[in-house]
């Protein structure tokens, strides 16, 4: 049976790094939001509490990078970066605008926050792009309409296990 979490929330932020689960801010009720950092070792079947974000977020998701979880969405108004080594929290960049409930994924040394809702609880339709080798935030493209309370995930397509079946010839 695996340990229950230290403090019970919902909507928040969860990724792995490095065999151990980290779940992160949420909302310990309905109103509420949370700061905390909760990690779980499977080796151990324990949780400990980490280093507490800068601001109590929830509706927020995360996406482990480069030995990092940046976490986004909320009320936050940016992009923060959690050091699992270090056990510290730095900001990315800031937004202009809240993206609660937003997606985020990494691709191509880069991270797409897709959608979420604005401070009026309207819908995003935009990706944004962190460009973590210049350091840019840029507005990628509009979606065909906005999305929200999502997940986003990168798919890279690999062909390395079909073989080429060609008329008779052996197959080994």
């Amino acid at each position: 049976m695996v340990a229950p979490l230290i403090i019970s929330v919902s909507s928040f932020a969860a990724a792995s790094h490095k065999n151990k689960l980290y779940v992160i801010g949420g909302g310990p009720n309905g109103k509420l939001a949370t700061d905390k950092t909760q990690c779980y070792d499977p080796s151990s079947n324990k949780w400990s509490i980490k280093s507490p974000m800068p601001i109590e977020a929830k509706c927020i998701n995360a996406v482990s990078f480069h030995d990092h979880i940046y976490v986004v969405g909320g009320a936050m108004k940016a992009l923060y970066s959690y050091s699992p080594l270090d056990d510290s929290w730095s900001l990315v960049t800031k937004f202009n605008h809240e993206r609660a409930s937003c997606g985020i994924a990494a691709c191509c040394n880069k991270i797409f926050i897709t959608g979420g809702r604005d401070e009026r609880n309207e819908v995003i339709a935009t990706v944004m792009c962190w460009n973590v080798e210049t350091g840019k935030l840029t507005e990628e493209c509009v979606l065909p309409r906005g999305v929200s309370h999502h997940s986003s995930v990168t798919i890279r397509k690999s062909y390395t296990h079909i073989r080429r079946i060609v008329a008779g010839a052996v197959s080994v």
